[in-house]
């Protein structure tokens, strides 16, 4: 099977799943208790007064009916209105979607420049002072909650040293070098967490790859330690990493429901926030499927890049 026909074979199988995920979430967010029209309407609104916005809104239909409805608007492009501010849903996270992935990509970038290095001297170190410091490190992120981080990253960068903003934000989209002062601290928190997992795995990887035969034979020609491990043993040691990254994608999409919250960036994550506690039913919905999309085809992405990366890899006949 070549590569076009392997890609799109993939890319069926990913509908089902995004449609499966539509469906958990729809009931799901209808399970949450509340009623957005008494929340619109505040706690002196009448009983007539909540069931005439009810109506007008749809809340009023079967569940059933309210779903089918949903999803067939879903079809056709049009995630619909939010029900508190009655603004469009796509109009908004065309506003606050890109937020929210510059975070995720900044963070990505920064895992990647910490782990690899860190992952690769532990390896190459094995029973050393190197080695038990880059674990050390690999454990405190791996126990450290992000939120904690993220305060202590906020109290000593943005209030003692003032280093970086605490208040306002400004988008990369915007002005690139003052978004990305923003979004420094709350990428550290995420990248350092996500660091730490890759750093493990790059390290057990590296250590198979290292005690593999053909990894001994270049060493018995000669090669420099430098040429083997980067053109020989990083090659290998790379792709079981890349499926952590692209699971941890969707890690990192969610996580910054907190992190939006904590550091005030306007951006999806902090949208979900405000919409669950006003029983913002579409938006969540909306919110929720965005996610869900980017992680299946994030994760999809990862697995056709492994044949780039290693050519003996080869796809399904």
């Amino acid at each position: 099977m070549n590569f076009k026909r392997y890609a799109a074979r993939r890319i069926a199988q990913a509908i089902p799943v995004i449609f499966i995920v539509m469906t958990i979430v729809f009931f799901m967010v209808h399970l949450i208790p509340g009623n957005p029209a008494y929340v619109i309407l505040g706690a002196q609104a009448s009983l007539e007064q909540i069931k005439v916005l009810e109506k007008q809104l749809g809340l009023d239909k079967p569940i059933y009916f309210q779903y089918v409805d949903w999803m067939g608007k879903v079809m056709r492009g049009n995630l619909g209105q939010s029900v508190i501010t009655n603004k469009s849903i796509i109009e908004e996270l065309w506003i606050r979607f890109p937020i929210t992935l510059s975070l995720v990509i900044y963070s990505l970038i920064i895992a990647v420049i910490v782990s690899y290095p860190l992952g690769i001297i532990a390896a190459v170190s094995r029973g050393t002072i190197k080695e038990y410091i880059v674990l050390l490190f690999s454990l405190f992120g791996l126990s450290v909650p992000i939120f904690w981080s993220s305060l202590i990253l906020l109290l000593i960068f943005g209030v003692w040293f003032e280093i970086f903003k605490v208040v306002g934000f400004v988008s990369v989209f915007d002005n690139f070098w003052a978004g990305i002062k923003y979004l420094t601290l709350p990428a550290i928190s995420l990248g350092t967490a996500l660091a730490a997992i890759n750093t493990r795995q790059i390290r057990s990887n590296m250590l198979d790859v290292l005690s593999s035969e053909y990894i001994v034979t270049a060493y018995a020609k000669g090669l420099s330690e430098r040429s083997i491990l980067m053109k020989h043993a990083l090659k290998n040691a790379v792709i079981p990493s890349l499926t952590i990254l692209g699971v941890q994608f969707g890690t990192l999409l969610g996580s910054t429901v907190l992190l939006e919250v904590v550091f005030t960036i306007p951006g999806m994550g902090r949208w979900i926030v405000y919409s669950i506690f006003s029983r913002d039913y579409p938006v969540v919905q909306a919110c929720a499927l965005v996610i869900a999309t980017c992680v299946v085809f994030v994760n999809l992405g990862v697995d056709l890049l492994y044949g780039f990366i290693d050519p003996k890899i080869k796809y399904e006949k």
